[in-house]
């Protein structure tokens, strides 16, 4: 149930894109107070409130974190669009190593083709090219 609502919720963000163009995605705020006009960034709302917002669902120790991405990512990909390209981020090797076996166990990633980046400029590389899955640790994007 939680990937499918996590479905819903990116074709909602594409019907939403549709709908809003980049360019009017956002809009100046009106000030709240007339003297913040010398602030150094200026204040801008969504054009849509919903926009840019896709939520995340919970799980607990051993409840399959893993197969609820693989789920979900390849649900994106046949229901919304091929297009995407997942950047799967981790904190730790071991769980790295984890979710990456779990999505190339399930035929979602190749271990021979799937990239998993071995340093920030590798991954930076590795984001311009076409990609089903990318997967990698935190600390790689610690670059100026």
């Amino acid at each position: 149930m939680g990937v499918n609502r996590a479905v819903a919720s990116v074709l909602r963000q594409e019907e939403l894109k549709r709908e809003f163009p980049i360019e009017r995605r956002v809009r100046p705020m009106a000030l709240a107070h007339p003297q913040s006009h010398d602030l150094a960034l200026p204040l801008v709302e969504r054009a849509h409130p919903d926009l840019g917002r896709l939520g995340v669902f919970w799980h607990t120790q051993g409840s399959g974190k893993s197969y609820s991405m693989v789920f979900f990512a390849e649900k994106v990909r046949r229901a919304v669009s091929s297009r995407f390209t997942f950047l799967v981020m981790t904190d730790r090797e071991d769980l790295d190593d984890q979710i990456y076996k779990t999505f190339v166990g399930c035929g979602a990633a190749d271990a021979k083709t799937t990239p998993r980046a071995g340093s920030g400029e590798e991954l930076k590389t590795i984001l311009q090219q076409d990609h089903r899955y990318v997967f990698s640790l935190i600390h790689k994007f610690n670059q100026e």
